[in-house]
């Protein structure tokens, strides 16, 4: 009879079931195989977490090449044209260009007005090309008309005024178009001279030679 042995009196008794705690148990199968799948998930978790961080630290690191490759881009654009300086001296008003890069500075243009009038309006004053290695003089006060037959915002409607305040210097040199202000530089687009009204155009100059330019062209 399954279940049941007899004993040597001839009595039968019920045999003990399987030792809940002894091997092939239930219970002792699943906590090992719950072990495990707690270990595979914490595996899996600490696997994500630092794949995140190396994308993070490749993304880290990709912008930072790409951001020194722009400053070296922009370095290189700006050779020639970080050369260039200008100021002002007074009595009499003067502007000193100064071009020490080894490429000539053409299309040079002085952006200027005057407080006289009730607020600044900016106008436009082509002055004389600047060679290389070469510093140009400009007295502000001889400025010259342009042709009346000109006419409207490009035309002879230069005001008298005593006293010009420059604000920037234009010009082109071998790369591009630039404004150099007082405290920076900034590339130009080809039309940005047509947004600013012509005055005149700037005529008493004179070039002189300047050392220590540096040679590459």
């Amino acid at each position: 009879m399954a279940g049941w042995r007899r004993t040597q009196s001839g009595l039968y008794l019920p045999t003990a079931g399987p030792d809940p705690q002894g091997p092939g148990s239930p219970a002792t199968d699943a906590a090992p195989s719950r072990h495990a799948d707690r270990l595979q998930a914490a595996g899996t978790a600490i696997a994500a977490v630092v794949a995140v961080a190396a994308l993070v630290v490749s993304l880290m690191a990709l912008r930072s090449q790409q951001q020194a490759q722009d400053r070296a881009d922009q370095r290189f654009q700006q050779r020639y044209a970080e050369r260039v300086a200008w100021w002002t001296r007074r009595d009499p008003d003067v502007l000193v260009v100064q071009n020490r890069s080894p490429v000539p500075v053409v299309g040079t243009s002085v952006v200027a007005g005057s407080p006289e009038r009730g607020g600044f309006h900016p106008r436009l004053l082509p002055t004389s090309d600047v060679p290389p290695c070469t510093e140009l003089t400009v007295e502000l006060r001889g400025v010259s008309r342009y042709p009346s037959a000109m006419g409207g915002r490009n035309g002879g409607d230069l005001p008298a005024l005593s006293v010009w305040e420059v604000r920037a210097v234009r010009f082109h040199d071998r790369v591009g178009f630039w404004e150099r202000g007082p405290e920076r530089l900034v590339p130009l687009d080809r039309d940005a001279d047509e947004r600013v009204t012509r005055g005149g155009y700037l005529t008493d100059s004179t070039l002189s030679p300047l050392g220590d330019c540096g040679t590459d062209a």
